[in-house]
């Protein structure tokens, strides 16, 4: 198959990839129905947040809309970390993945369905899914949730996302940036584990990512303390890290991490896309 693009043979293997999201294939014995059912039960997440807990005794006065913001979005990270294994997990396997090698589409359209899957269409599925149940658990006279998940104002404080008051707001932009392609990061590094790995890949691919994030830390832990250190400041260590997010100090270190992050993208996505190419289809 040629390694060209072609938008007709895109959206067909694109919505094969999607159709294999249903339930049906897990019961016919297909291991890709597993992503339909993952998807379902993440959407009832708010059933368990905010009804279980009534239904066991608790005194609550309701789930705050911040907490299930977070948890909303946390399921939909969650899901793209998931979805390389569970949806895609033949891919390195010459005999479980015959069938994927057969779809008369190349391999970069198949990449790209996988890409758009992992990051865009599984956490959106899921997003929109347990959006919709916490707005039915929220109409219903239970009262365990505060109010809508609309109803909410500076939301984006909660996050940590948009908290550097007196700061030009080019630093909140950045802060956005750098939470959408932290996303992409996350994400991108579970398809590469899909690929490098042939069992338990996305334990393997956690573990990898805690080591290598221990790592860093550690070294940008000691290389903030040296900075301010040196710029004659005389503050303890905690607070010489919590100043490193004011002034023009933050400003530098987020460009930094910025362009690292888009740099790690990068790297991911043409050693993802170079491992798959050297595959039997």
């Amino acid at each position: 198959m040629s390694q060209t693009f072609d938008i007709k043979r895109f959206g067909k293997v694109l919505a094969y990839d999607i159709r294999r999201l249903s339930p049906r294939n897990f019961r016919s014995g297909e291991r890709t129905g597993n992503m339909g059912i993952n998807i379902i039960s993440f959407a009832f997440m708010p059933v368990v947040i905010s009804v279980v807990p009534i239904l066991m005794g608790a005194q609550t006065a309701g789930v705050p809309v911040w907490v299930r913001w977070y948890i909303l979005l946390f399921m939909a990270g969650l899901m793209a970390c998931l979805v390389p294994e569970v949806h895609y997990n033949a891919v390195n396997q010459k005999k479980g993945g015959s069938y994927y090698a057969m779809l008369p589409a190349s391999k970069l359209e198949k990449y790209l369905s996988m890409l758009l899957m992992t990051l865009v269409i599984c956490p959106l599925l899921t997003f929109c899914g347990a959006f919709v149940v916490d707005t039915l658990i929220t109409l219903l006279p239970l009262h365990v949730n505060e109010g809508y998940l609309w109803q909410t104002d500076n939301l984006l404080s909660h996050f940590g996302i948009n908290p550097y008051e007196g700061l030009p707001a080019i630093y909140s932009v950045r802060a956005y940036m750098v939470a959408i392609f932290g996303y992409i990061l996350f994400a991108m590094a579970f398809v590469f584990g899909n690929t490098l790995f042939r069992k338990s890949k996305t334990a393997l691919t956690m573990l990898c990512l805690f080591g290598i994030g221990f790592v860093v830390s550690v070294v940008s832990v000691l290389v903030t303390a040296w900075l301010v250190a040196d710029s004659g400041i005389e503050i303890d260590l905690a607070d010489r890290v919590m100043n490193v997010a004011t002034g023009s100090i933050y400003g530098w270190v987020n460009n930094i991490g910025l362009g690292m992050q888009v740099l790690l993208i990068t790297l991911l996505v043409y050693y993802s896309w170079r491992r798959i190419k050297r595959m039997g289809y």
